[in-house]
């Protein structure tokens, strides 16, 4: 933990005590005229209003972004995708409001990142203070004058820039910082003797003491090393110009306005005032224009801000110079990352409330440079880097763009030993601990053009990104990473593929310095309009610009007030009057609920029924002290298990819930081994992070797994095929998508299933089947619910085929839509909010199942899996065992009780299936689909929700020629709000390396790509879910206690290709980019995903050719005898692909087998009487 001095509440947040009040005045008390208006309010505007204002000059600021102050900066990603705003050059296409606070502005080119709102790009900048080399200054692009004083600029303005912003180092006192060892370990590759000669803690402007006023008035409570720095300081400890010189203007009489965006600053005709034309944006305005008149205009707004309103000044005859708009640098900003190294870095941001049991923080967003300046004679070669936090607002994209860009770009390859732990790493997000960030800044060549034609603007700059610097930035980078055992990767926009396209939140340039108009653009030569930011910079400067701003900012309005003998009174500090609290607003107190009639209606059902009096202290056992009136626990803790029960159930799915239910329903004592954990309405997360923390991954053919054994999350990964199913007391139906659909007729006729389950067909479809509609009542998405975008989609893909009469129709799903205070097993429902997180969810594991010396028992060997767990197994004893822990589970746990022993038949683990599953997307299509889940509590508010994750299917089995073995069908498919980010991100980066699209020729201007930052591609995208019929030739295996699963080129089979075509042509009419599942798309090694996993204890007439009988009774070896009481009754029992969603006829199969069971040993089920559970 941080030293007890530091580490206390009102460090890991913004105190009480920190209440500001709103600078900014409403829009309606503008006057006619003023002194000085300044434009902008950064780094330049900033010090130009408090310095005029000093200067006793009437003062009006006209600012384009809102006013934030600490505590409104969005600290998720999905508030944060709400304040972007991108503007695409050369094209009239914008997006997002023009007082969003992260302004983008990209070409093909570059992008460009600056911040819109009082204060500028202060408020999201990293705050470093860094010094330009001496010799820059004295390049010939600077004016001679400024050249000639450089002295008193160092002297002078330097001093009174730092007596404003106050930049310190990063404490002692503070926490040591892992990113901090990181970086000195990151130059072990260099033949350096003292590393402190280049790394160096750097001077910021952040506050590190409780001031309850600073020197101009205003709280600013001491940083908590929170990370968040370039995502906005939500503690008020970042030295923001509106923590300073802002507050500092208006103590001197200064007006400040928000939300105005100044279009053209024009010479009067009738007098010697300059007119501003501004016109409002917040969300009253209503696009009239409106002038504003002063003796002076003082442009800071920026490289871009300032650029744009001289050009669109000079076309309606502004005399300026032609040069307006030239000489714009990217600073040489250069982006990599060290990934997944040997040792963690922390260089990841957390949430202000969350630091309070942050043992190991982040640290502001740059503490230290690595100064390469040193090292290098020539300066123009010479640059720094540092190490970056990213913010936790963005965390979420990072991690996820990051992991996608080391497979597809990254440097290093591991040792074969190692690529499974690293590979492991990056699955289960502990690589994002162990990766650090550089931002490098370098020399440019300052060529690039800010153009403006027909009101569209453009920066247009060939072959920036091939320029010398950049290369050899990246070099440096891939050098330091080597020293941390990583893997170097390159920003993703660097990569030739996207034309070496260079990312900069430093724009320079644009009204460079000359000495004439014809050499730059600023020089004192038209009397009384000035510009002081960033764009009058001549050239890269190879540091952070913010200090060199504020210079010469500093120096601009110094000599403004000599020139018209102003006095401007440096020293004495106006307290800032009139606080008024910052209010925020509460979270919501909604609270969760379960709308879903999944298998838990089996495990109630189960429950209840046990109502002799031997079990009933049983029974009580399971509702215990955590249980709640309105959802009670079902299980018992395991200290309570017995050595023997009639029936064991392993696995709570479709198949064990069944088992348990009829079987208790039938008077015998039953007991349930469920590995994962139980799972309540409430419980389920909707973080991303707490995603990974509930994922376990085991990789076929390797001992290692990552994640332990009850965890929610269970992927099986092999090079043939990734296997995705749930784990928890109620199994894969607590993510699944709830879908009830039939098979074919075809299908069960054919003959992989045995013949006596042919000869059963009316009794399994309207005998078993009915049990199981009872219990589930399925129900489609009814018409008195909110109209769902994605059932227009779904019409307008269907319609894009050249096929005629396509059913397309609703699905019955395992949801309620109706509120019920007590369903028929007495657990409370409230109905569906349509919010589309189905998918995400609205402890013992078993080794091995062994006849006991009992001849009429079988032993179950378990062992704990909880975090109590000794791992010591343990047994259970019962005439009757029933496995239903689903495809791979079963089959697991009979390999390894055939290893022990038990003799069972030879195709065990065979005729394994991915049901044929193809999951694809239409990315960022012409009209909104609206698929992706929101937060449960926002849904009731929600006028257009998601919808449930599936609720439409395009069934092509009818229209379909030749056998049923080419058939299938395709269902809408959306998102749980979970995976809102990695979706996003991943969809916009496989559109631009997998997607192939007819619908737009400009790709490449990443216009799709920032749409998806935006989160407008994202509401335009919609999933497709395949189902069709693969050869069911996997093979699960058991080797040396590792366990695989083998299919060669199963990616290859005929219905893959054949599913993809089909929604490759149906994402042609949403006029969308098709993305196949990206490793189906490598040619050189398909890859299918399946959350549909069917087989390997396939039924069969006997043991030569099954695993099972047609009951899911076990077979003794290779003959046709069947093991008394061992039964397996999941989708492994199911011998070929569906074509559907398996879990309704999993279902119903397992209603007949546990039907036959019940008769043939004579025992009597009551099917229709339900009764409440009793809590």
């Amino acid at each position: 933990m941080w030293p007890s001095k530091f580490f206390k509440l009102e460090a890991t947040k913004k105190p009480d005590w920190a209440v500001y009040s709103k600078l900014g005045s409403p829009i309606t008390s503008i006057k006619s005229k003023y002194d000085v208006v300044v434009i902008g309010s950064g780094y330049g505007g900033g010090i130009a209003a408090s310095r005029c204002a000093r200067a006793g000059k009437s003062v009006c600021v006209l600012e384009r972004g809102k006013e934030w102050l600490p505590g409104d900066f969005p600290e998720t990603f999905e508030l944060l995708a709400k304040q972007v705003q991108a503007t695409t050059g050369g094209k009239p296409r914008t997006h997002g409001k023009p007082n969003d606070l992260l302004d983008f502005f990209v070409t093909d080119d570059l992008t460009v990142l600056t911040g819109s709102g009082l204060g500028g790009t202060s408020l999201i900048n990293a705050n470093v203070a860094l010094d330009m080399k001496p010799e820059v200054l004295q390049e010939s692009e600077w004016p001679k004058d400024i050249r000639d004083d450089a002295d008193q600029m160092n002297k002078i303005d330097r001093k009174h820039f730092y007596d404003m912003i106050k930049p310190e180092k990063y404490p002692s006192s503070y926490p040591a910082l892992k990113k901090i060892d990181r970086m000195k370990e990151s130059l072990r590759k260099y033949d350096i003797e003292d590393i402190d000669q280049i790394l160096s803690k750097l001077d910021l402007y952040v506050t590190f003491e409780d001031k309850i006023e600073n020197h101009v008035g205003v709280p600013q409570p001491k940083c908590t090393a929170c990370g968040n720095c370039v995502g906005g300081c939500n503690v008020g400890s970042k030295n923001t110009i509106n923590m300073n010189y802002l507050p500092d203007a208006k103590a001197h009489g200064a007006e400040i306005f928000t939300e105005t965006d100044v279009a053209t600053v024009l010479k009067s005709t009738t007098s010697s005032d300059w007119i501003i034309t501004f016109k409002r944006v917040d969300d009253n305005s209503t696009g009239q224009e409106q002038i504003v008149q002063a003796n002076y205009v003082i442009l800071g707004a920026g490289a871009i801000g300032s650029t744009k309103i001289l050009l669109r000044s000079k076309q309606n005859g502004l005399g300026i110079s032609d040069r307006v708009g030239l000489g714009f640098s990217t600073n040489g900003d250069v982006l990599g990352t060290s990934y997944n190294g040997d040792n963690d870095a922390n260089s990841i941001g957390y949430p202000t409330d969350k630091m309070e049991d942050v043992e190991s923080p982040p640290g502001p967003t740059i503490t230290t440079v690595a100064d390469f300046r040193k090292l290098i004679e020539d300066f123009n070669q010479q640059h720094v880097i540092e190490d970056f936090s990213v913010p936790c607002n963005t965390a979420k994209i990072y991690k996820v763009g990051l992991a996608l860009s080391a497979l597809m770009f990254g440097t290093k390859e591991y040792p074969p030993r190692e690529q499974f732990e690293k590979r492991m790493q990056i699955l289960m997000g502990e690589a994002d601990d162990k990766s650090l960030t550089f931002l490098g800044m370098s020399h440019d060549d300052a060529k690039g053009v800010i153009s403006l034609s027909d009101e569209i603007f453009d920066i247009t700059w060939s072959n920036l990104g091939r320029e010398k610097n950049f290369i050899q930035v990246n070099e440096e980078m891939q050098k330091m990473t080597g020293g941390l055992e990583g893997v170097f990767v390159i920003n993703p926009m660097w990569h030739p593929a996207l034309g070496n396209s260079v990312v900069t939140g430093h724009p320079l340039g644009g009204c460079s310095m000359g000495e004439t108009g014809q050499t730059g653009n600023t020089d004192q030569v038209m009397p009384g309009l000035l510009v002081v930011d960033g764009s009058i910079i001549p050239r890269a400067l190879g540091v952070n610009p913010s200090l060199t701003i504020g210079i010469v900012a500093e120096r601009c309005i110094r000599l403004l007030a000599q020139r018209e003998g102003w006095n401007i009174d440096y020293d004495t500090f106006i307290p800032l009057p009139g606080k008024k609290p910052y209010e925020t607003v509460s979270p919501s107190t909604a609270q969760p609920c379960d709308h879903t009639n999944g298998i838990p209606q089996y495990m109630i059902d189960f429950v209840k029924s046990f109502t002799t009096k031997p079990y009933n202290g049983f029974h009580e056992a399971f509702i215990f002290e955590k249980s709640t009136p309105e959802f009670p626990l079902l299980a018992s803790p395991n200290t309570s298990i017995k050595t023997r029960y009639d029936v064991v159930v392993v696995g709570s799915g479709y198949g064990g819930s069944i088992a348990a239910s009829r079987c208790a329903r039938a008077g015998q004592s039953v007991c349930v081994l469920e590995r994962g954990k139980e799972w309540r309405p409430g419980d389920f997360t909707e973080d991303f992070s707490e995603v990974i923390a509930e994922t376990q991954v085991t990789v076929g053919g390797l001992r290692q797994q990552i994640g332990t054994p009850n965890r929610l999350f269970e992927f099986f990964y092999t090079d043939d095929l990734t296997v995705f199913q749930g784990s928890g007391l109620g199994g894969t139906s607590l993510i699944n998508a709830n879908v009830a659909i039939d098979m074919e007729d075809a299908v069960f006729e054919d003959s992989e299933w045995p013949r006596a389950l042919r000869n059963d067909r009316e009794a399994l479809f309207n005998l078993d089947r009915k049990h199981f509609i009872d219990m589930i009542k399925p129900t489609p998405y009814p018409d008195d619910y909110p109209h769902l975008q994605r059932f227009d989609r779904m019409k307008e893909a269907v319609a894009a085929l050249d096929i005629e009469d396509v059913p397309l129709y609703r699905l019955p799903l395992f949801v309620t839509f109706e509120d019920k205070i007590k369903n028929h097993v007495g657990v409370p429902q409230p109905k569906c909010t349509a919010c589309g997180n189905c998918m995400s969810g609205c402890n013992v594991e078993v080794q091995t199942v062994l006849k006991s010396r009992n001849a009429t028992e079988w032993e179950v060997t378990y062992k704990g899996v909880d975090a109590n767990s000794t791992g010591v197994e343990q047994t259970v004893y019962a005439p009757y065992v029933i496995l239903g822990a689903g495809a791979i589970g079963s089959t697991k746990i009979l390999l390894r009780s055939k290893t022990k022993g038990l003799n069972l038949s030879n195709e065990l683990g065979k005729r394994f299936s991915t049901n044929g599953d193809v999951v694809a997307s239409s990315f960022c299509g012409t009209n909104v689909a609206n698929v992706i889940g929101i937060p449960f509590q926002d849904a009731p508010e929600t006028t257009s929700p998601p919808g449930p994750s599936i609720t439409t299917v395009a069934d092509f089995r009818t229209v379909t020629p030749g056998g049923f073995d080419r058939h299938h069908i395709i269902e809408d498919l959306g998102p749980p709000v979970t995976f809102t980010a990695p979706y996003i991100v991943g969809l916009a980066v496989n559109a631009l390396f997998t997607g192939d699209s007819d619908s737009y020729p400009d790709l490449a201007d990443l216009q799709k790509f920032y749409q998806a930052v935006k989160v407008d591609a994202g509401s335009k995208s919609m999933s497709f879910l395949g189902i069709s019929h693969d050869d069911a030739r996997g093979v699960i295996s058991l080797k040396d206690g590792i366990f695989d699963i083998t299919w060669n080129k199963v990616g290859c089979e005929s219905n893959f290709f054949q599913v993809n075509r089909r929604m490759r042509k149906m994402t042609k009419g949403l006029g969308s980019t098709f993305l196949p599942y990206p490793k189906w798309a490598r040619p050189q090694k398909r890859s299918v995903f399946t959350g549909h996993p069917l087989g390997g204890c396939s039924m069969g007439e006997s043991g030569k050719s099954g695993v099972v009988n047609h009951a899911g009774q076990v077979f003794d070896g290779n003959t046709k005898n069947v093991m008394d009481g061992l039964l397996v009754v999941d989708g492994a029992i199911v011998p070929r692909p569906l074509g559907v969603n398996p879990s309704q006829t999993i279902s119903i199969l397992a209603e007949r087998c546990i039907r036959l069971l019940i008769k043939r040993e004579g025992w009597t089920i009551d099917y229709d009487t339900c009764k409440p559970l009793v809590y």
